[in-house]
């Protein structure tokens, strides 16, 4: 796999999903000369990437862009990662009908990396969630500091090896 590293790495989301993530997987990163999104066109046919990761409104802009465009576009995708906030349903819907790829959502702290993410196709997603938990611990916290119960409203919790030393 190749990702294209587009969001900035002096962020959490940028260093690790879009440089550390597909590097410690054993894939490569491709990086866009410019990340003008006038140029999303030619940068994906020149660095032919199988992925990338963005958030809802980077995600917004390109679709924008390529609903410019006449012409389907040529790529190499795979499937596009969304995390930082919630993706609407119209921009993943039309975004997965033009390329033809899965848009998964996830979620994710700095002090954690992601905990949660929905699955690739053939397994089920759940559009406008987070999907599936990763093998770590994630639990909701009352008020009071007791673990709540499905449905419940509180403090999101984590635990595991993946959570920076301090936080746990």
């Amino acid at each position: 796999d190749r990702c294209a590293c587009l969001a900035p790495t002096y962020y959490a989301h940028g260093y690790k999903s879009g440089l550390l993530v597909p590097l410690l997987l054993g894939g490569s990163v491709a990086l866009p000369e410019h990340q003008n999104l006038d140029d999303i066109v030619s940068w994906i046919k020149q660095l032919r990437p199988t992925w990338f990761s963005a958030g809802p409104t980077h995600l917004q802009a390109v679709l924008d862009r390529l609903q410019s465009d006449e012409l389907p576009i040529e790529h190499s995708l795979r499937f596009i990662l969304c995390g930082a906030s919630y993706l609407p349903g119209p921009v993943q819907t039309k975004l997965e009908h033009i390329l033809g790829i899965p848009i998964l959502e996830a979620y994710g702290l700095s002090e954690t990396g992601m905990i949660c993410a929905n699955p690739a196709p053939p397994l089920i997603r759940k559009p406008g969630t987070v999907g599936l938990v990763a093998p770590d611990e994630v639990a909701i916290r009352g008020e009071d500091g007791h673990l709540l119960g499905r449905g419940e409203v509180g403090e999101i919790v984590v635990r595991g090896p993946r959570v920076s030393p301090g936080f746990g």
